[in-house]
């Protein structure tokens, strides 16, 4: 049977790792994700985008919906009462995750997409991330929404997308090629993305952090992971608001961005990578003994699962 680990051992695994966390080198400016806004209705063309982008995305990104954040939250904390999901603003959820994007892809389709694209507009982080596919038969019209979108593309010299009913697929196409563009050679693109490391204040920073604790210490739950995020977030002297809704609502993210991945064992919850080559950090080289600890914790916690 699967057992918990008690504090004063997570403790105890968390000094035997710390030093790797003061060898981070650089960290990923953003995650490889764009978050995609329109209407949520069969029909709209949001969706439509999201069917297309299922088979056909040969770019290094996840494109994926507040909506599947926030059903991820909810869905998890049904079986973990000590979370509660009502305390978490759907507003500050979606600020939190797109600072965290690479971009944003919104279809003005709807009066809920209408509103994001003005609230997103607002804030100076999240207007830089906008690019704006809307149908070209609204294009001329003067209004409010199209001034909006005039205003987010002419400040980042680029052009906005239009569409038509008959040629959605080709514009789909053609912003698929615009986000690539530089980026055919993913090593290139990874070496490209990677900034100095200089301190814990950046939201992406942060959310590595998480990361990597879960990369470095596969197999722990969600009430373990958070005990020991507590004493990293405490020893680097790392603020957040409700330690305990950040944690819930960024290992989500890092969920629904098919960077991390719940094994169930004994209808326990663990997390782990979903790819070991994949990183947030990098790190100046390990030392053997430093190897070795890490190794070491890994072996442990997966003994305690009753996986070897």
């Amino acid at each position: 049977m699967t057992e918990y680990i008690p504090n004063k051992i997570l403790l105890e695994y968390y000094n035997e790792i710390d030093s790797i966390f003061k060898k981070i080198k650089s960290y990923r400016k953003h995650l490889d994700v764009i978050f995609v806004f329109g209407g949520a209705e069969d029909g709209y063309t949001r969706n439509k985008f999201l069917n297309y982008v299922e088979t056909n995305n040969l770019t290094p990104f996840n494109f994926i919906t507040i909506e599947s954040l926030y059903k991820d939250i909810v869905n998890f904390s049904k079986t973990h009462k000590t979370i509660s999901a009502k305390k978490i603003k759907l507003a500050n959820l979606e600020l939190e995750a797109i600072n965290n994007a690479y971009s944003i892809l919104l279809f003005p389709e709807s009066p809920g997409s209408f509103a994001e694209l003005g609230f997103f507009s607002a804030d100076e982080k999240t207007r830089e991330k906008i690019l704006v596919m809307n149908n070209s038969k609204y294009d001329h019209e003067e209004s409010y929404i199209n001034e909006l979108i005039k205003l987010v593309h002419e400040e980042r010299q680029i052009s906005p997308f239009y569409f038509s009913v008959d040629r959605e697929i080709e514009e789909f196409e053609k912003y698929l090629k615009k986000v690539i563009h530089g980026y055919k050679d993913f090593d290139e693109y990874n070496s490209d993305v990677f900034e100095s490391f200089t301190s814990f204040e950046k939201e992406i920073v942060k959310l590595s952090l998480i990361y990597e604790t879960i990369k470095i210490i596969p197999y722990l739950s969600v009430g373990e992971l958070t005990v020991v995020l507590r004493f990293i977030f405490k020893e680097k002297k790392i603020k957040v608001i409700n330690f305990d809704r950040y944690i819930m609502s960024m290992v989500s993210l890092l969920v629904v961005s098919g960077l991390i991945k719940r094994e169930e064992i004994d209808t326990k919850h663990f997390f782990i990578v979903s790819d070991e080559n994949y990183n947030l950090f990098l790190f100046e080289d390990f030392t053997d003994n430093e190897y070795k600890k890490k190794l070491k914790i890994s072996m442990l916690v997966k003994k305690s699962r009753g996986l070897f």
